[in-house]
């Protein structure tokens, strides 16, 4: 036991010395390559972990959207018609530029053009660490912290947010530019300029960073001439964007003053809680944080200074935010996209407060440990969760697009009935064709037995108010079998379905395009999917909205896959129209 101890005990004294040698060197040392590597492996850990992922949402707006717009010669509007309240200029050019020669069917060029957003935005923060003389040990648990940001997933496991990671990369930067060196030059100012007029064009939530870094400039130099040489391009541009086009494109939301401050409020405590992952313990830290910068001699001015700036901007975001998103509710605040925004500013002076107070108090060292692991492990976590919750949704979705590939060829295909609603507000049957006939996608998505019944249910039976065009009454059914029924024929050459059993049946032929009528008389019916060879296998019925209805409802059948089956009411005889009987 004895010797077992003062092994353990030689260990742990190891560990000590070689933490000191790498604190010192980390100190002293001027290279790059840790930080490097860190960032790296962080970039191709993104991008695996997400590899599987597909299109959803507001992708669906650049994809398809937009390209009808430069496929009809309207070039202008699909390069500067805004996204909502958004200029997204650079992100629809990207779209347009990746979906030309990629193509849809893999996500990866588009995550590999956010991922580099992502690496832009941490090499910003790792360049604010330098400046605020942070050690690079703590430099690298900032860029890991950030890094894998669960907290901000939303930004990560989403080529959309592209444009918002971009436009803060890149407007941040800009602010990076014009303030560094010894001496103000003309070559850093109109760097900083490009920078600035490329962030407005990527997404307009880099005015935030634009605004401050107007007045640090206006602060630091009271020159005017600077000024406008580093900001009359990107707002004399945005500002005639907006006037002469973009106002009278974009939804004017009201503004609901009362909701304002709440809703700053809320954004500020829930983001620095998700970054730190302790509820109202986060905002207490971060708070402490900013008054032991402010208050105490252990730092210098110009870390004040920065300091400072990266609190105006993320005040400044939210309450651009606030104004322009509190008419959606309070919770509208949470989301995981603006408190990535809140963690790439908060965590540079966080981390520089505690390595700044650990130097001067090491005894706090657990607790500082304790507290970082939590937030390092539990946004970790929380990102894996996300991106297996996205992967989950888009891999359902991608499916679904798959049957309705199948199906948007067929005669009975109803180009304006949106395939999906809850997941693709902005894709219509057409957009999918179109990207079929273009070449843009191909789906060789494998599918089950069940998706493929489920997709034939969905995209395959179409039901019609109205008598539907004539061409696709055009095809006729054939009935292969009944159970719990006699049918006759009656004088218009129409089928009547007399029930004998409480559970009444009409199996059609497998694969057959056509078109019946159904009246039950006001009684509710259905149609289902089922397996030819094993009839358990089957679909949920689909109703065929006969309840209630004053005449007869058409009904347009093309299933992919399954046999279709009609179940009728009991109790009352269904006229069927259009179909045949072998």
């Amino acid at each position: 036991m004895k010797d077992s101890s003062e092994f353990i005990d030689q260990q742990i004294v190891r560990v000590h010395q070689r933490a000191r040698i790498f604190w010192s060197w980390s100190q002293t040392t001027s290279t790059r390559l840790p930080e490097i590597t860190v960032v790296a492996v962080v970039a191709v850990g993104i991008l695996f972990l997400t590899r599987s992922s597909w299109f959803f949402g507001d992708d669906w707006a650049f994809l398809s959207f937009r390209r009808d717009l430069w496929d009809s010669g309207q070039y202008f509007e699909a390069i500067f018609v805004p996204h909502n309240e958004h200029l997204s200029a650079v992100p629809a050019v990207v779209y347009l530029v990746l979906e030309k020669f990629f193509g849809i069917g893999s996500m990866l060029p588009y995550f590999v053009v956010l991922v580099a957003g992502h690496v832009a935005l941490l090499w910003a923060v790792r360049t604010i660490m330098v400046r605020l003389k942070v050690p690079m040990m703590w430099r690298i648990v900032g860029l890991v912290w950030l890094g894998l940001f669960g907290a901000g997933a939303e930004n990560l496991v989403w080529p959309f947010q592209m444009g918002f990671i971009w436009a803060f990369a890149l407007s941040l930067w800009g602010l990076l530019v014009f303030t560094g060196g010894e001496r103000p030059t003309v070559r850093r100012d109109l760097g900083a300029s490009a920078l600035f007029t490329l962030g407005l064009f990527t997404v307009t939530t880099s005015l935030s960073v634009a605004i401050v870094a107007a007045c640090v400039l206006l602060v630091s130099s009271r020159s005017i001439l600077r000024l406008l040489r580093v900001f009359a391009v990107p707002i004399g541009l945005y500002a005639a964007w907006y006037a002469f086009y973009g106002t009278s494109r974009m939804p004017h939301n009201p503004i609901s003053k009362t909701q304002v401050i709440p809703y700053l409020t809320k954004a500020l405590s829930f983001g620095l809680d998700q970054t730190f992952q302790f509820p109202t313990i986060g905002l207490i830290f971060g708070v402490v944080a900013l008054v032991l910068i402010a208050s105490l001699d252990w730092f210098t001015p110009q870390q004040r200074q920065i300091t400072a700036v990266l609190a105006s901007v993320l005040v400044v975001f939210n309450l651009m935010s606030a104004v322009g998103r509190s008419f959606l509710g309070i919770e509208a605040a949470t989301a995981s996209r603006y408190v990535y925004f809140c963690g790439a500013m908060a965590i540079p002076f966080v981390v520089l407060a505690v390595s700044v107070v650990l130097e001067r108090k090491p005894k706090l060292l657990p607790i500082a440990g304790v507290i970082l692991a939590i937030a390092l492990v539990g946004n970790f976590g929380l990102f894996l969760s996300f991106r297996n919750d996205r992967l989950a949704l888009t891999n359902e979705l991608k499916w679904r697009f798959s049957m309705a590939a199948a199906h948007v060829m067929s005669p009975l295909a109803d180009l304006g009935i949106v395939p999906d609603a809850q997941f693709t507000p902005d894709v219509s049957l057409a957009d999918i064709r179109s990207l079929r006939e273009g070449g843009i996608w191909s789906y060789d998505v494998p599918l089950s037995t069940q998706q493929l019944l489920e997709g034939s249910l969905q995209f395959g039976i179409r039901t019609f108010p109205t008598t539907p065009d004539a061409t696709i009454r055009s095809f006729n059914i054939s009935v292969v079998g009944t159970e719990g029924l006699s049918l006759i024929g009656d004088e218009g050459g129409c089928l009547v379905a007399r029930p004998t059993s409480p559970a009444p049946v009409i199996v059609l032929e497998q694969r057959q395009a056509g078109t019946f009528s159904i009246d039950a008389g006001g009684a509710p019916s259905a149609l289902r999917l089922q397996v030819e060879g094993d009839p358990a296998v089957r679909t949920e019925p689909k109703d065929l909205l006969t309840g209630g209805a004053v005449g007869p409802v058409w009904v347009g059948v093309f299933p992919v896959f399954g046999q279709p089956v009609i179940e009728l009411p009991v109790g009352v005889d269904t006229s069927l129209c259009g179909l045949t009987t072998r």
